[in-house]
């Protein structure tokens, strides 16, 4: 239970940050590799198992933030994208040290 609390407080992070930058950064990331951060980040929060979610909410917070990561407001480097896209568990994706601006 504590770690979907969890999980759903670092997708909901995600999801606010796209009103906090007005302004992207420098990194230019494509809409596949977004893609699969963006669900390794909501697989690792437990967001698609959480009985209190409807599907198409999910389905919306995959969507922002492939968005938000295509437009570079979250604050990733290249460095932990690679990372976290070549992670094969949420222990590796973890080792990326990612830390979403907002």
């Amino acid at each position: 239970m504590m770690k979907r609390i969890a999980g759903m407080a670092v997708v909901v992070m995600v999801l606010g940050v796209s009103g906090c930058s007005a302004v992207g950064g420098s990194e230019s990331f494509g809409e596949a590799e977004c893609k699969v951060f963006a669900d390794k980040l909501v697989g690792m929060s437990g967001m698609e198992n959480n009985l209190y979610m409807e599907q198409k909410d999910v389905e919306e917070m995959r969507t922002g933030i492939v968005a938000e990561c295509q437009a570079d407001k979250i604050g990733l480097s290249r460095e932990q994208l690679d990372c976290a896209v070549k992670s094969q568990s949420d222990e590796e994706f973890a080792k990326c040290e990612i830390v979403l601006k907002g």
